[in-house]
């Protein structure tokens, strides 16, 4: 007993470690990281808002319209063939190589108008996006020990918050000034700097920065069976799979309803995803300052309460300032509950971390694509009240998956 007591007050008092600090060369990798989300997020959020655009521009309906939606979650099906190969080879080609198909992608996505050939490119762009989002994640596992890693993600993750606050409004005002066309090859361009950028910014760095997987490993079979013989990480990826559902069925339908509700022109609904992009800054903030102190899982499961809570009130009739607070509460708390919780898959499997992610990403994807089939019925149904009703029930059962079965990822060791 008094070893175990002396052992208790060894490990209660400050050391280096537990108070990590970030260097220079850390920083310049989150500067990195934060550049490459900033840019594949605006692409993807910047879809829902230029729905109404590109349903005039390619003479189809608003509901054929969300297939691109569809299109680009089920690209991340293919994530899992990619994070074996990352866990193997490192970072930096991956990195690299995904923006340049990223902005490929865009530069090709109006030069037709046919519609069919428009979810080709955006295809191609969710494939180079779904490997960009495995590679910033697991990037993060590798760099930054777990004390320090909810700071990291809730930082980097800011760059959601800007796309929101001035990548979307950004496409919505070209397109109203010049073309829909114009927005996707500006976000081409910009691609194509944050590409030259961060090729700078990450030069010269190894391809494993403080990993744990072994460049021998056989990255195929083992890396999955690893994954799927871990209670942890399957509650996780089921975790993931309905959390999705959420905000892709709230951001869905959303700028068609806030026209038909309040009249708004493009402008006006790129200034709702901007409360949306506040939100979100408020909310990776509060996750890159709260998670680390108060612990991931007590962090995650605060902000999908109040996510939960504020979808039920968000189509109450009222005015339109009302209607952009409870949107910045939503995306509030998704944003503090989701950068914690990556936070959280990181630690599960640090030997197979990439492969998680890629495994998660999959997840998301099949759930993101489901989406559109699935709230089609509910929008023809019950409208956009409907479609924020079922949101809610399953912000709540996440919220109770979350606090029976996953536990907060300090008390997990590292597979071998």
């Amino acid at each position: 007993v008094q070893t175990e007591k002396a052992r208790q007050r060894m490990n209660s008092q400050p050391s280096e470690k537990q108070h990590p600090h970030f260097s220079n060369r850390d920083v310049s990798l989150i500067a990195a990281l934060f550049l490459v989300d900033w840019v594949i997020v605006t692409g993807t959020l910047m879809l829902p808002a230029l729905f109404p655009s590109l349903s005039v521009y390619f003479d189809e309906p608003v509901e054929t319209i969300t297939l691109a939606s569809s299109v680009l979650a089920f690209t991340g099906l293919l994530a899992p063939l990619f994070g074996p190969w990352i866990d193997r080879y490192g970072y930096r080609i991956f990195l690299l190589g995904g923006l340049v198909v990223f902005s490929l992608g865009n530069l090709a996505s109006t030069v037709s108008r046919l519609f069919w050939l428009f979810l080709v490119c955006i295809a191609v762009i969710g494939i180079s996006r779904s490997v960009l989002d495995v590679v910033i994640t697991s990037f993060i596992g590798d760099a930054f020990d777990y004390e320090l890693r909810g700071r990291v993600m809730g930082t980097v993750r800011v760059a959601i918050s800007l796309a929101l606050i001035i990548g979307v409004p950004a496409a919505t005002f070209i397109t109203d000034i010049f073309s829909i066309k114009g927005a996707f090859w500006g976000l081409a361009l910009w691609t194509i700097l944050v590409l030259i950028l961060i090729s700078v910014l990450i030069n010269n760095r190894p391809t494993r920065v403080n990993g744990t997987a072994s460049p021998q490993a056989s990255f195929h079979m083992e890396s999955y069976l690893s994954i799927l013989k871990q209670k942890e990480a399957l509650i996780s990826l089921a975790t993931s799979f309905l959390w999705s559902f959420i905000p892709t069925g709230v951001l869905l339908y959303l700028a068609d309803w806030l026209q038909r509700s309040y009249s708004f022109s493009e402008t006006r609904v790129g200034l709702a995803f901007s409360f949306i992009g506040i939100g979100s800054l408020a909310g990776n903030s509060l996750s890159a300052f709260f998670a680390d102190r108060l612990g991931k899982k007590r962090v995650v499961l605060i902000g999908l309460f109040l996510m939960a809570m504020v979808t039920v009130v968000l189509t109450l009739p009222g005015a339109a300032w009302l209607t952009f607070a409870f949107l910045f509460l939503f995306a509030a708390g998704l944003d503090l509950s989701s950068s914690a919780f990556f936070t959280l898959v990181t630690e599960i499997n640090s030997q197979f971390r990439a492969t998680l992610l890629s495994l998660t990403t999959f997840a998301i994807g099949v759930a993101t694509g489901l989406t559109p089939i699935l709230m089609r019925p509910l929008w023809r149904a019950g409208g956009y009240q409907l479609i924020t009703l079922v949101c809610s029930f399953l912000g709540f059962c996440v919220v109770l998956m979350i606090s029976l079965f996953i536990r907060e990822q300090e008390t997990i060791k590292s597979v071998s």
